[in-house]
């Protein structure tokens, strides 16, 4: 059995701004399902 020394770093897959904007997007996403779910919540209300 060989073990190899050397250690390769991991890649990222995604660059910092590219991880950013996924976060962000993310987080827009989020608030408007939110923002939807409370609009309908509100028209049930009026019926």
């Amino acid at each position: 059995m060989k073990i190899s020394a050397e250690i390769y770093e991991r890649r990222g897959l995604l660059s910092a701004l590219d991880t950013i904007n996924l976060i962000i997007n993310i987080g827009k996403y989020t608030i408007a399902v939110i923002t939807l779910v409370v609009l309908i919540s509100k028209n049930d209300k009026k019926k």
